[in-house]
């Protein structure tokens, strides 16, 4: 049975779906229906068709149970004692029948939940990643806790939506199925006005639906605001656990700094809001709960205060006005399901606009990222900053003008040229726009103006690396983590033993199968040696280094940047540092300012001599 658990798989999905999922106004159905025309649609409906199966046979029982009932209370009201054992046998034998149904529905439920989240989040996540959206929705700020987006809200949708779907189907079968029942046993009324005959068809189904009806009609004018106020609410609620996650990321930090009561009253400002939400939820549900209590109280009355006088006068008998009541019961509580579901219905409208948001932005960002490749094709020189590849081997730019959002200048250089086996140094004073320009430079800027031209990723020469203050170690095996983005079988175990070695840091050679959080167990200084060690292994063609050896004391920069150069001969370094102890390792500078201007020093030969 393992097969019904298996991922999605890994054909492509249908184009229809696809486009749906890229709509640029993006609704509830072009967020749940794409599942449901993909490549698992097969699988998907028939998963579908027999639970809907199971379903109705469960409705089915329930008919029978009622008319199960009728037939006990006349036999009791009989006294045939010999029909008791007949008739309870059978209702053993349709309870046992009803819980197998129940199970095997629910698994079915669970089954298609499972499947369908996988193939949701495993697209999601490749648009989000894929075209750079991460990046453009974290930078511009777009979207608050996507990642809790495509978790916990996709997660929601699913289970709503399924709940919603199945209960919209089986609902209204219910519903007309002790409707009939109800409309057999009760017929018409008749009554007299004077000398005027009245007549009102199946009035026991009209007051079911009266009365089910101003239940829902109260229960919308009560909880009509859970909408807007869920959607804030889960709003809230994901930067709470925002704040919270970041004060566990840098616990040491804030230990260190003495900042725990800080932290305390930080925390208790951000579950403010939740509170007074939670408070606001609370009231307008308890204004839902009365109303629905009270109509469910009076449902047991209502059945037996209108049959009551067709009992009254020998028309229908005890078993009948037993069947009569738990139809009527039965009617009103599958109607009853709407004013019922008002909140999770509320909920499920907050997820699907927050996760719309996510998808229209992701949508956007694609946009954004296909019009650029546009521009590289044609070479525009219109605002904004363009990276183009070509085949020359080199990274250059005739002029960068990087500038915030709203214009105002960033950074600003004339033009600059980087080729292999070039060692530059960038200098400027603090706040000139030098992280900024390595910025510009990796196309990850978009506000400005300029053209930067880059050697093709795939081509040779063309491997770009940059090494931030603090680069990116993601969870796993410290192999892993060294050899990332790449695969770790592409580089055997020796391999990188040498390059965290010639990082000097001998001891984590040992421990490169070791699954860890490394990102959070390893120092600032051993984080930057571990990047080091990543550079070196990967042989990139172009290193962009900011500040990369911050945490590293001068001996140890030293040693870093001998082993750099020793290993990367013809490689173009490009750093970006305070320390007056890097000019050796440089023979060209580049001082960033308005206007940037480059300088080259013959004198300098790059590999200094090693400190003692």
């Amino acid at each position: 049975m393992m097969w019904f658990s298996k991922p999605p798989r890994a054909a492509g999905q249908a184009p229809v779906a696809e486009r749906m999922l890229a709509r640029r106004k993006a609704t509830w159905w072009s967020l749940i229906l794409p599942y449901w025309i993909s490549e698992e649609r097969g699988f998907a409906w028939a998963c579908v068709a027999l639970k809907l199966a199971i379903d109705y046979g469960v409705i089915y029982i329930s008919v029978w149970q009622n008319g199960w009932t009728g037939r006990f209370y006349d036999a009791i009201g009989a006294r045939h004692v010999d029909a008791f054992a007949g008739l309870l046998g059978a209702l053993t034998i349709a309870l046992a029948v009803h819980a197998a149904c129940i199970t095997v529905s629910i698994y079915l439920g669970q089954i298609i939940a499972v499947r369908w989240r996988a193939w949701l989040t495993h697209r999601i996540v490749e648009a989000w990643t894929s075209t750079g959206a991460f990046f453009r929705i974290e930078r511009d700020g777009l979207v608050e806790n996507p990642d809790q987006r495509i978790s916990e809200d996709t997660r929601l949708l699913i289970e709503q939506s399924m709940h919603l779907f199945f209960a919209v189907l089986s609902v209204p079968v219910s519903a007309v199925s002790f409707s009939i029942v109800l409309y057999r046993l009760s017929g018409n009324f008749h009554m007299t006005l004077g000398e005027v005959a009245l007549t009102i068809p199946a009035y026991m189904v009209l007051a079911a639906f009266l009365y089910s009806a101003i239940s829902l009609l109260l229960t919308h004018l009560t909880g009509r605001s859970l909408i807007a106020i869920n959607n804030e609410s889960q709003h809230r609620e994901a930067d709470f656990r925002y704040s919270l996650v970041k004060i566990r990321e840098h616990a040491e930090q804030i230990a260190f700094m003495r900042g725990a009561h800080e932290e305390d009253r930080r925390a208790k400002a951000m579950f403010e809001p939740i509170r007074s939400i939670m408070w606001e939820i609370i009231r307008i549900t308890r204004r839902i709960g009365i109303v629905n209590t009270t109509f469910g109280e009076v449902a047991s009355l209502v059945p037996i205060l209108l049959i009551l006088p067709a009992y009254l006068a020998g028309r229908v008998a005890l078993g009948g006005m037993m069947q009569l009541s738990g139809a009527f019961g039965s009617v009103t509580s599958t109607l009853a399901y709407f004013s019922q579901a008002y909140q999770t219905f509320a909920s499920w409208r907050a997820i699907v606009n927050r996760l719309s948001l996510l998808s229209e932005e992701i949508v956007r960002s694609a946009d954004a990222q296909a019009a650029h490749e546009e521009t590289r094709a044609a070479l525009s020189l219109s605002d904004g900053v363009t990276v183009v590849h070509d085949a020359r081997g080199e990274v250059r730019s005739d002029g960068l003008r990087l500038t915030t959002p709203s214009g105002i200048v960033l950074s600003e250089t004339g033009p600059v040229r980087f080729r292999a086996g070039e060692r530059w140094i960038v200098r400027g004073e603090s706040g000139s726009g030098k992280s900024m320009l390595f910025r510009g430079l990796a196309g990850l800027w978009p506000h400005g103006s300029g053209i930067v031209h880059a050697p093709r990723p795939d081509a040779p020469g063309g491997r770009i690396e940059f090494l931030p203050q603090r680069s990116y170690i993601p969870t796993g095996s410290l192999k892993a983590a060294l050899c990332y983005p790449d695969s770790p079988d592409r580089y055997d175990d020796a391999q990188c033993r040498d390059a965290l070695e010639d990082a000097h840091i001998p001891g984590l050679a040992a421990r490169l199968h070791e699954v860890c959080a490394w990102d959070d167990s390893l120092s600032g200084g051993e984080a930057q040696r571990v990047a080091f060690a990543r550079a070196m292994l990967r042989q990139p063609d172009f290193v962009f280094l900011d500040e990369a050896t911050s945490g590293i004391d001068a001996e140890g920069e030293n040693a870093m940047y001998t082993s750099l150069m020793r290993r990367l001969p013809t490689s173009c370094i490009v750093s970006i540092s305070h320390h007056d102890g890097l000019h050796a390792f440089h023979d060209r500078t580049l001082r960033v300012g308005r206007p940037a201007r480059a300088e080259h020093d013959p004198a300098r030969t790059g590999i200094p001599v090693p400190l003692a």
